[in-house]
């Protein structure tokens, strides 16, 4: 069986912003932006900003698409995937939102440069798609380092990328520690965030599938 990934879509920024987070009546949490439930987003945008804390272990990226702003939040193994990214770049990006301490924010999964073209063609679809974008604005000051969100999503990657190839009985958790090389905490707080997803089950004690 194929995995079941939850849709990037793609939206404005602004659509992002005005999201409203709401459980779902078997527990998951998730965004309703333009009637839809929003997990994961696909959006091209200008990097604005730039932090990193000292150690390097934190990076937050601000993004401008003209109608809004948006951060870009990275901790321990994910700040990788911001390494190459310099203020002025165009990026597209494939993130989770998360909130927190009232601020929407993405997790990146996938971060790639772009050139303007591809802005240009990106706004004319979400025009064409939602018409003219409400451009509200959200201007970000903060600069210290939030609160770690665990797991990292290279945690929740290397986890589903297993549990995907696992036999019919599906995978053992304790099995998972020794594949991925991460430290047992971090698998098991990614295989609880996965499961409180609904992207992967618990068939038996111990042992977790694929949706």
């Amino acid at each position: 069986m194929q995995p079941k990934r939850q849709t990037a879509f793609k939206l404005w920024i602004s659509d992002i912003l005005s999201g409203e987070l709401k459980l779902s009546p078997e527990g998951f949490k998730y965004f309703l932006v333009k009637g839809r439930e929003v997990l994961r987003v696909n959006i091209i945008a200008a990097a604005i900003h730039k932090y990193e804390n000292p150690e390097k272990r934190y990076t937050a990226l601000t993004l401008d698409d003209g109608t809004g702003q948006i951060r870009i939040k990275a901790w321990d193994d994910d700040t990788m995937l911001l390494d190459g990214v310099n203020v002025g770049d165009i990026i597209l990006v494939v993130a989770k939102l998360h909130s927190q301490n009232n601020e929407i924010f993405l997790r990146p999964e996938i971060v790639r440069k772009m050139g303007v073209e591809w802005a240009k063609a990106r706004n004319m679809e979400l025009r064409q798609q939602y018409g003219q974008p409400d451009g509200k604005m959200m201007v970000v000051v903060e600069e210290k380092v939030g609160e770690r969100i665990e797991p990292s999503m290279v945690a929740r990657e290397k986890v589903v990328r297993l549990v995907e190839s696992a036999p019919q009985e599906g995978m053992e958790i304790s099995s998972l520690v020794n594949k991925t090389g991460l430290r047992e905490k971090d698998v098991e707080k990614a295989v609880e965030e996965l499961l409180s997803e609904g992207e992967i089950f618990s068939p038996r004690p111990g042992f977790v599938k694929l949706v």
